[in-house]
């Protein structure tokens, strides 16, 4: 579901869509989270990690006591989102490096669920988590690379202006929609 995003937004949606209906395995506190530079390389010309973390992590999809949590970054340093050290009582948290070949994506921290351990489940999870999230980095980086290619094919690249193209695919409707709303 994640592979289809061709955004981080969209990415989350389709989490959203998927734990909220069932997360029978995942249980009601985890978290994917995507190293910084990992999502910088969707967006820029820079390479992933191949050891180690940057110092921010982009919260791809959190869920806590049973509710998603909104996207957001936070330090690597504080490892779980949402971790409050005031409550009372043990909690156990497992993370699972996520990473697709020598990338490093990130990784899924989950609180207090025991089934996941025993499970074969965990590995399946992990892998298709990873793969997933690499694919959508994919479709990311295809779709800024086509944006980037539609701008140069309608702007003369010395000076900026709209070329014969761009004439007839922005200039011409735009003047015709001008011309209907008779707006000078």
């Amino acid at each position: 579901c994640a592979a289809r995003g061709k955004t981080l937004e969209d990415i989350h949606e389709a989490y959203s869509k998927l734990w909220e209906r069932n997360h029978p395995y995942e249980g009601d506190d985890f978290y994917i989270c995507v190293d910084g530079d990992y999502i910088d390389s969707m967006n820029y010309d820079v390479g992933c990690r191949t050891t180690g973390y940057s110092d921010e992590v982009f919260v791809l999809y959190g869920m806590k006591d049973g509710a998603t949590m909104p996207v957001r970054t936070m330090p690597t340093c504080d490892l779980v989102p949402d971790y409050d050290g005031e409550s009372e009582g043990t909690s156990v948290y497992l993370f699972v490096p996520l990473h697709v070949g020598a990338e490093n994506i990130g990784y899924l921290v989950t609180k207090n669920n025991y089934k996941i351990i025993k499970d074969f489940y965990l590995n399946s999870l992990s892998r298709h988590m990873a793969s997933g999230i690499a694919r959508a980095r994919q479709n990311i980086k295809l779709e800024n690379l086509n944006k980037v290619l539609a701008e140069i094919s309608v702007r003369d690249e010395l000076t900026g202006l709209y070329n014969r193209m761009g004439y007839e695919k922005i200039v011409i409707p735009y003047l015709d929609q001008l011309r209907r709303s008779k707006i000078k």
